[in-house]
Order: structure tokens, then sequence, then C-alpha cells
């Protein structure tokens, strides 16, 4: 919230709202809702952000809300322009010795120990529903490592998919230590754009590679 005031004040006639957070892991919801209970009282609880429970069941009605336990109406996720997403990391971190082997991202019907499946295709059904002019997605740089048995990482898949759902992409690798966090982690960012059916940007006449 603070960052979107300070482009506010930098920008006047550029407007954000965030409009909700999912966030499937208890401790991490629980810290995510006691932030946005804070800035509540700031801002006022109508005008806050959901924070749903579980990304898989957000587009079927069934994710809860843990911030507007007490509304009579049941939360229902906004319409957005850009999406800054993430999925489970266990299946696809080399830290784990107990993840998934083969692809996670190959099949919507693979059932991963964490998740990693599950949440990704949940992620983009999310994102081919309300069609975003811009995607953020973060995870861990090894999903661009090949399994034993495929020809293709799962960021291979990724980008295919996404293509298939009118977006560009240019992934970017970088470590945490780059921007003053006190630990090495390899990260990738991939950049989307929805060169299909943009709403606000045009994306169509310049390749996404030269705009980011």
């Amino acid at each position: 919230m603070a960052i979107l005031k300070v482009y506010g004040q930098l920008y006047p006639g550029l407007r954000f709202e965030y409009v909700f957070h999912c966030e499937k892991d208890k401790k991490k919801r629980g810290f995510v809702t006691r932030v946005h209970e804070v800035l509540a009282q700031e801002l006022g609880a109508e005008s806050m952000p959901c924070c749903f429970d579980d990304i898989t069941k957000l587009l079927k009605g069934t994710a809860k809300c843990s911030l507007h336990r007490n509304c009579e109406c049941p939360c229902a996720p906004k319409d957005f322009d850009w999406y800054f997403c993430s999925s489970s990391c266990k299946d696809l971190s080399k830290e784990n010795a107990h993840r998934f082997k083969g692809n996670c991202f190959a099949d919507k019907n693979i059932k991963t120990p964490g998740g990693s499946s599950e949440t990704y295709f949940a992620m983009t059904d999310v994102m081919s529903h309300f069609r975003p002019d811009l995607v953020f997605f973060e995870n861990v740089s090894d999903i661009d490592n090949k399994s034993a048995d495929s020809l293709e990482s799962n960021l291979d898949l990724l980008k295919k998919h996404w293509a298939d759902l009118g977006c560009a992409t240019q992934a970017v690798f970088f470590d945490t230590v780059q921007f003053g966090l006190p630990h090495h982690r390899d990260r990738v960012v991939v950049v989307a754009a929805n060169i299909r059916d943009p709403r606000l940007m045009n994306f169509r006449d310049t390749d996404v590679n030269e705009i980011f």
C-alpha cells in the first residue's frame, strides 16, 4: 500500500488498486491478514483487498476470505489488469529431496506432493479468466532445469502454454542478494504481456523483449 501511495504522488495520473491476495499456507496467510487488518484501521475495512485461502478454489467460488470473515455476502475476486503471481516451488526446487521428478507444468491432471502442478494450473486458469494486460510470475530458477526423461523444462512448457493464451513472455533470472537481501536465492520472474486482447496497453506493435 505504501508503494502504491508513493507512485500516486510521483505520477498523479496513475492509479493502482490492490484487489485481492491468495495464500494457501496458513502461517503466511495469517501474516498477510494481520498486515491487512492494520491497514484497514487507516483505510477502512470495506476498501481492503480480500485474502483468499486457496487459489485452486478461487474460480469455483469456494475460496474463503480470511479478512472479511464476518461479511454477509461471500467475497469474490475482482477484475484486474496486472497480475503478480507465483505457484508452489516445493516440487521444483532442487533443495527438496522429495520433489516431483517429472515436469509439473506438463499436464493439468498431474498430482504433485508439494502442489506445484495444482497451484500453477489454478493460477493460469485465473489468468485466462481475467485476461490481464501484464503478468509477473515469480519462482525458483530451477524451473528452467530439464528432467532426465524430458527435452523441455517447466519454463519451456510455461512459455508454450502462455503463448497459447495469447501472451508474449520474457524470463529474467537473478539472485535475491542483488536487491539487498542478506542471503542468496536464485529466482526467475517471467514477465508476460497480453498481445491478443489487451485492454489498457498495446503490445502488438513492439516485441515484449524490447519493452522490458
